[in-house]
């Protein structure tokens, strides 16, 4: 009976091809969707994201009781319709996954969608990769620290215990016996700090590698809290909401609240999560990154490429309380492999974007960071559309009162003043420093100018 049924709904389907199949990124009567239109290498466990057009839900309020979601192998998927909280955005959370390898088709009958007729329909292409095996790849921090994935020690991811969490008194006169194995921390410099505390966690690797840590400093290095660590923890802060986060190695974000207790905790959906940033948005929504590895023939877009590539990208999402995944951008719809730059394209590994940051920008669209892109984009939060390219081989700005761009760069931000912040690792420029710049930003006209900079001395 079910082939029966497929067989029929997929004939159907066929028809509206004929009168509305939409292009590669045409999004009919919808502004955002998730996956877009023509994607390729989508996890199987994909929900769908759908943003109407206003006219599309004053015409049509019951539209989502039109939605046919088939795969070419799967059959006709029923599911799970979710409504976010933002009154936009609508989730389809199919009740079972797709088939690896398969095209998915979706469709929405009655719409308007098309000028050819009133059905909309797109397709999408299902990884031969499992979710749980793109899960596995070793997030990308190795390139960032320089060293190979294979030499990482065993004891970098999350055990299943932790040492429970010890704070200390604040009081700088108070002495107290610090645990022996606890790290030295010397403060060779202190002219006129900045208020408010260091948050830290001690990576080590290697023989005599000292115990990790994560800590919170004042400014003469005195630990005002402290938490011994089976794991490194990283990108440990604090959250605009008043709440602590860290992350660790196969492990996903955690929350604290402030008596140091885990309250919630945050991962990427279907895919690993990097472990470069989390940022709590004041939607109470989070954005972070995950990371996402296909096998690509790369024979078949640079000379001597391996036809069994390891290819790396970002996803970048947004998640709110109840674990949605309200917006969701992956690199491989926009960014180009050979956007990479000082990448070799003819490895077995190639890691071609590598975001480590990711900010919410004033106007509520988002910038980040692309290491392997020598690149800060900025995107449209409500369609997932490029808003502009700074830096790389797309850059959109001309840069005034410097000489060369930023190299391999992190931490991109948005400061008070409305000028922007980045880390300048300087791997690739001339002379190979690393610097603080701080942008005026002309996003009409686009100009990026320099007006401040740090450099150690030396």
């Amino acid at each position: 009976m079910r082939n029966l049924t497929f067989v029929v709904v997929l004939a159907g389907i066929i028809l509206l091809f004929a009168g509305g199949l939409s292009a590669a990124g045409d999004k009919g009567p919808f502004y955002y969707l998730s996956p877009l239109p023509g994607s390729k290498y989508v996890s199987e466990q994909t929900t769908m994201i759908f943003r109407p057009h206003a006219a599309l839900k004053s015409q049509r309020p019951d539209w989502t009781s039109a939605v046919t979601v088939a795969g070419s192998e799967s059959g006709v998927h029923t599911g799970e319709w979710i409504f976010a909280k933002d009154s936009k955005t609508c989730i389809f959370k199919p009740h079972y996954p797709f088939n690896q390898g398969e095209v998915v088709t979706v469709s929405v009958a009655g719409t308007g969608g098309t000028a050819r007729g009133r059905d909309f329909s797109f397709r999408f292409s299902i990884s031969e990769i499992p979710t749980d095996v793109m899960m596995e790849e070793t997030p990308p921090l190795c390139e960032c620290l320089g060293i190979d994935p294979g030499a990482l020690p065993v004891d970098v991811r999350e055990k299943p215990e932790i040492d429970k969490p010890r704070r200390v008194g604040q009081d700088v006169t108070c002495l107290y016996e610090l645990p022996y194995d606890f790290p030295n921390v010397t403060v060779s410099t202190c002219e006129h700090p900045a208020p408010g505390y260091i948050f830290l966690g001690n990576v080590g690797f290697g023989p005599g590698a000292s115990p990790t840590y994560m800590m919170i400093l004042n400014n003469n290095g005195f630990p005002v809290f402290f938490q011994k660590t089976r794991g490194w923890t990283l990108d440990f802060k604090k959250q605009p909401d008043g709440r602590l986060s860290y992350v660790r190695y196969g492990a996903p974000y955690y929350l604290m609240d402030n008596t140091y207790t885990v309250v919630d905790s945050f991962w990427a959906q279907n895919y690993s999560t990097d472990v470069h940033e989390l940022q709590v948005i004041p939607n109470g929504n989070v954005l972070l990154i995950g990371n996402e590895t296909q096998t690509i023939d790369m024979s078949q877009i640079v000379d001597g490429g391996n036809p069994q590539a390891r290819v790396t990208s970002s996803v970048i999402q947004e998640i709110d309380p109840d674990k949605n995944v309200v917006f969701q951008w992956r690199s491989f719809d926009y960014i180009d492999i050979l956007d990479a730059t000082y990448v070799d394209f003819t490895g077995r590994m190639i890691d071609f974007v590598h975001t480590n940051s990711v900010e919410l920008d004033d106007d509520g669209h988002i910038i980040i960071s692309s290491r392997s892109l020598d690149e800060v984009t900025k995107i449209n939060r409500d369609t997932g559309d490029i808003i502009w390219r700074m830096g790389g081989k797309n850059n959109e700005f001309t840069l005034i009162n410097d000489t060369q761009w930023f190299s391999k760069q992190h931490s991109a931000r948005r400061i008070d003043n409305g000028h922007l912040t980045v880390f300048d690792n300087g791997n690739f420029n001339e002379p190979q420093e690393s610097r603080v710049v701080e942008y005026e930003i002309d996003e009409d006209n686009k100009t990026a100018t320099l007006v401040w900079e740090y450099r150690n001395s030396p």
